[in-house]
């Protein structure tokens, strides 16, 4: 049974949720948006969305990801496990992020316990009232930052590997209907969380918090899990009390569900001190419906320093005008925002307008694994798309010190000064520059992570040194390896920490195992009280999981062993992905050796070499029928040829500036065509070829537009069409048409009513 797909009930109702909420002693606020329930998808939603029925149903599939992992073992190392309180000193170019972006080069970092307790210049001598004579040191040779601060996340889905939508979007209500999230997405986390199937929930987080540390982020937002204790021993979670301070607060509900109580109840709780700040969905989307979630949070009186937009993405400058002189905050998710809307946040305008930008994940069915790989995308996009007008230190910010500053945090972390917590992330230098380094940075080059004074993740000879026979190891297919230490037994108050013994090999094995959804293992592991009541346990999964369960990988660690990733992001080509990152994250290998620049090319998963040799071509786009009418199936067709072997030939095509749609081309030699259907008369068909070979590479054809109107006369086969002129021409003959129905209905009511009164003057003529 391993492996196949299973027909299954959905139950995903809010009381369904609320009761496994309260029975595993979860934090949750209503229902996510994001869980797929459909709570907040009204029916005005149905007609507004872009997405057509037609192209959903003819999207095509990806194939499976590549076979790539890590391998994880026990570490070693002699010696006593490193005490904070003796002191640990790293050595290294410290990138302060205050405010003047001091940067003091060879300098010295000095932790005791939890704290900083002094910034060292190489000269400077070590404060004598300090008592260091056990301190360890490390000399990094590297840049040391800030821990990283992940603005946004919805850490519980963390384990799904990245979501091959199919389409793009025009609000967040929408993408989360369809049988397609429903089986890579929504059944996989409850099926994992949920106290009645396998109930890992734990695992699932803790897993996802690894996925955290690996980049140098000591802090996430949105974890969900304030109960079990595991929490107080890895990455800092934002809602939780951190520092001893307020917490922040989080919903995924909309704002159009909130009443003026609940809002001055936020407001109460702001004044108060008990709510430090709020993070709120605001306008995620592109759409006018978007737009109009922020005219409610003003009306509300919630458009305050305080309040945290996630997304912000159909803001204009009025809006962000507003929330500049409100020194309010907005958490950017450049990654998720295109491939789901296909655009994203008007992020120049809104530092002109003085809006304090952070940067968040969001998360991996449609994000980054971590902010590592969201700043590359941010980067890249604001040079292709806005001009390069965001300066390197100000993206290095929006994970430093703006997060900081959103959440009253300056005086704990999101900079490096004496007094303030030892959340710290060291990382190789690959750029002169420590801001442009630490963008172009990968997995392979964080040195070493500091949480709260606890060294958690780094270099293998770091950890051995610091943590000898307390970590484990993770290995790569592609040379390098780090170590992590995911256990803790007590707490800080000497209570037993929830899971504070798994290991990380422990976790990954269970989770792969969940997500394989393997009949037997199913039943041997779902915690539900189902009892053969005449009905067969395969019976009662299709009961629970209505559209059918498919196995999904477990999503990895780092982004190098995840060609599906990249895969994904190259096939988003109405996302405006027409850049790519996919070489930064195989810069450190050609052939098993150390390099500085891979000269072109993308690294081949299966054996970790770059060959920049791939060739291939598209020719002899055309469709059939030529000329086509209205409602006629059309069959697209091309000649592909590559001197390596292709792995996908896929037609992307969409309705006018609707969501695209995929279809998997069948192959007669090297002749390939799709059937992609039929459309309705007056529609702007727009369709392009994709090819991707084994390495990775890939090439895409122009686009070719055509108009269908019954005939097909304004054809345009060459590329070289006017899609905007084509709609125009829609629109105008539109207006002709309802121009002469006005027309023939006036003509028809002055007959009427001529008639009426020739009636009546007869009648009158009669008496």
């Amino acid at each position: 049974m391993k492996g196949e797909s299973f027909n299954i009930v959905e139950l995903e109702t809010h009381e369904t949720k609320d009761f496994d909420n309260l029975k595993n002693g979860h934090h949750y606020e209503g229902c996510d948006q994001d869980e797929g329930c459909g709570h907040d998808i009204r029916e005005a939603d149905l007609e507004n969305t872009l997405l057509n029925t037609q192209l959903l149903q003819s999207s095509g599939t990806r194939n499976d990801p590549v076979a790539l992992d890590v391998t994880i073992k026990d570490g070693g190392g002699d010696g006593e496990v490193y005490d904070p309180e003796d002191g640990l000193i790293i050595r290294g170019d410290i990138v302060t992020m205050d405010d003047d972006l001091t940067v003091i080069e060879n300098g010295r970092l000095v932790i005791q316990g939890e704290m900083i307790v002094a910034v060292l210049d190489s000269d400077d001598r070590l404060p004598g009232e300090l008592n260091l004579g056990g301190a360890k040191t490390i000399d990094s040779g590297g840049y040391i930052f800030p821990g990283l601060i992940n603005g946004h996340n919805h850490v519980h889905y963390n384990c799904m590997p990245i979501w091959d939508a199919p389409g793009t979007y025009t609000n967040r209500y929408q993408w989360n209907k369809g049988d397609s999230y429903k089986h890579h997405v929504t059944y996989p986390n409850k099926a994992l969380k949920q106290g009645n199937y396998y109930n890992v929930f734990g695992e699932a987080m803790k897993y996802a918090e690894v996925k955290e540390l690996v980049s140098g982020t000591t802090a996430v937002q949105n974890s969900k899990m304030a109960t079990k204790g595991y929490e107080e021993m890895m990455v800092r979670n934002i809602e939780f009390s951190n520092y001893g301070g307020p917490r922040a607060h989080a919903t995924v509900g909309a704002v159009g569900d909130f009443d003026q109580d609940k809002a001055d109840g936020y407001i109460s709780n702001f004044e108060s001190g008990t709510y430090n700040a709020m993070f709120l969905h605001i306008a995620e989307g592109l759409d006018e419906k978007s737009r109009q979630e922020y005219d409610t949070l003003k009306e509300l009186g919630l458009a305050r320093k305080e309040l945290i937009v996630i997304h912000g993405a159909a803001l204009g400058e009025n809006e962000l005008d507003y929330m500049g002189k409100q020194n309010m905050s907005m958490v950017w998710s450049p990654v998720s925002n295109l491939i789901l809307y296909g655009g994203t946040a008007k992020i120049p305008t809104a530092l002109e307008e003085g809006v304090n930008v952070c940067l968040g994940t969001d998360w991996s069915p449609s994000g980054g694994k971590n902010l590592l790989m969201e700043l590359k995308i941010a980067d890249q996009y604001d040079d292709n798309y806005f001009g390069n007008v965001i300066e390197d230190s100000d993206l290095v910010r929006m994970v430093t010190s703006n997060p900081a500053d959103a959440l009253s945090w300056s005086s704990y972390s999101g900079r490096i000064k004496e007094g303030l917590f030892a959340d710290i992330a060291v990382y190789n230098k690959v750029d002169d520059d420590p801001y442009r380094s630490l963008i172009d940075s990968t997995e392979v080059d964080v040195q070493l992570v500091v949480i709260g004074g606890d060294p958690l993740y780094g270099n293998v000879e770091y950890m051995e040194a610091l943590k000898p026979g307390d970590h484990e190891v993770i290995e790569t297919p592609f040379g390098f390896s780090k170590a992590i230490d995911v256990t803790k037994e007590k707490d800080d108050e000497g209570s037993d920490i929830f899971m504070g013994n798994q290991k990380l090999s422990e976790m990954k094995v269970t989770l792969e195992d969940c997500l394989e959804f393997d009949m037997q293992y199913i039943e041997e592991n779902f915690r539900g009280d189902w009892v053969d009541d005449g009905i067969s346990f395969e019976e009662y999964v299709d009961q629970e999981f209505s559209k059918g369960i498919v196995p999904i990988k477990l999503d990895p660690i780092f982004h190098c062993v995840d060609q599906w990733f990249f895969d994904s992001l190259k096939n988003i080509n109405y996302g405006n992905f027409e850049f790519g990152v996919q070489e930064k994250y195989y810069k450190f290998m050609i052939n098993g050796t150390n390099v500085d620049d891979p000269g072109g090319g993308i690294v081949t998963p299966g054996n970790g070499k770059i060959d920049p040799n791939s060739s291939i071509t598209i020719t002899g786009v055309r469709r059939s029928p030529e000329t086509v009418d209205t409602d006629q199936n059309i069959t697209v067709h091309a000649m592909v040829r590559s001197n390596l072997s292709i792995t996908t030939v896929r037609v992307h095509y969409r309705l006018s500036n609707g969501p695209e749609a995929k279809k998997e081309m069948t192959a007669d030699g090297e002749n390939y065509s799709a059937n992609i259907g039929s459309f309705p008369k007056d529609s702007l068909l727009t369709y392009f070829i994709n090819v991707t070979d084994k390495t990775g590479s890939y090439v895409r054809s122009e686009e070719f537009s055509i108009n269908i109107q019954g005939g097909g006369s304004d054809d345009d086969d060459t590329g070289n069409g006017n899609p905007n002129g084509s709609a125009k021409n829609n629109i105008d003959q539109k207006t002709t048409l309802i121009i002469i129905i006005a027309v023939l209905f006036t003509v028809f009511l002055v007959v009427v009513i001529v008639l009426l009164i020739l009636v009546k003057r007869k009648r009158k003529e009669k008496k």
